[in-house]
């Protein structure tokens, strides 16, 4: 789901709605649904009500940090 996030951001679109990233992933709604709610209570995605649908984006910050981390978890010499 990331990566369906991901390109859509890349290609101009900041949110899509459930249901398209759904279809994208080949999931049923309730099961998008789901893995939506948990990135998004890891605080990798987020969710804004727009009218009656929730549409989800990256929260690119938070991929910003943790490639902070990364960089200095790496350049540590062992």
């Amino acid at each position: 789901m990331l990566h369906i996030l991901l390109e859509s951001q890349r290609g101009g679109r900041s949110a899509l709605p459930i249901s398209e990233i759904a279809r994208r992933a080949e999931l049923s709604r309730f099961s998008a649904s789901h893995h939506l709610r948990l990135l998004t209570d890891a605080h990798l995605v987020s969710r804004v009500a727009e009218g009656s649908h929730r549409l989800h984006s990256l929260r690119m910050t938070s991929f910003e940090a943790i490639e902070d981390w990364v960089i200095a978890f790496t350049s540590i010499d062992m």
